[in-house]
């Protein structure tokens, strides 16, 4: 809500405060967990009541990966470290004027340790048949369940409606 509410809740975590870590060298980054965001959280047992990775502000994702499954460090303590390295880079650009490029701000978004593939509930993937094809895409809104409003229909850089293309693959994330 506030710059003092975020920083009080990136503090109850024990490790990974921005912008220093708990040794005081420079951290950059803060850690999203359930101490400080427990809905970023991935659920197995309620995966739809998990809020998916919100990015800073639109962009291109300029590099990824994806793992399917963590891996396991030894160290010195009774069980392993489980370790991601499943992650997501954005660049975005940041234009206060839109006609004077040099006041442009290029920015790039780092989202490190994200669960791996085998974290998410399986569901089944379905694939675009013709009957399908040129259906619109829309982004899920708060206002979904009340219907007061009608949803948002992704855009493409042209500023066109985003629709299903025979042959690709989808998942139903959630269904009434």
């Amino acid at each position: 809500k506030n710059y003092d509410e975020l920083l009080t809740d990136i503090r109850k975590n024990a490790h990974g405060w921005w912008l220093l870590g708990i040794s005081h060298y420079w951290h950059g980054g803060i850690h999203i967990g359930t101490s400080s965001s427990p809905a970023s959280v991935l659920n197995q047992d309620t995966p739809e009541k998990s809020v998916p990775l919100q990015f800073m502000m639109d962009g291109e994702v300029v590099a990824w990966r994806v793992n399917r499954d963590y891996a396991a460090i030894e160290c010195y303590q009774e069980r392993p470290l489980r370790q991601s390295g499943t992650f997501v880079l954005v660049k975005s650009v940041y234009k206060p004027d839109e006609q004077d490029e040099s006041s442009w701000l290029t920015l790039y978004q780092l989202y490190m340790h994200i669960a791996p593939l085998s974290e998410f509930p399986k569901r089944p993937l379905y694939r675009v048949t013709q009957k399908g094809h040129g259906v619109r895409m829309r982004k899920h809104s708060r206002h979904d369940d009340s219907r007061e409003i009608v949803p948002d229909v992704l855009a493409n850089k042209h500023g066109h409606a985003r629709t299903l293309m025979q042959g690709e693959t989808l998942t139903v994330l959630q269904q009434k």
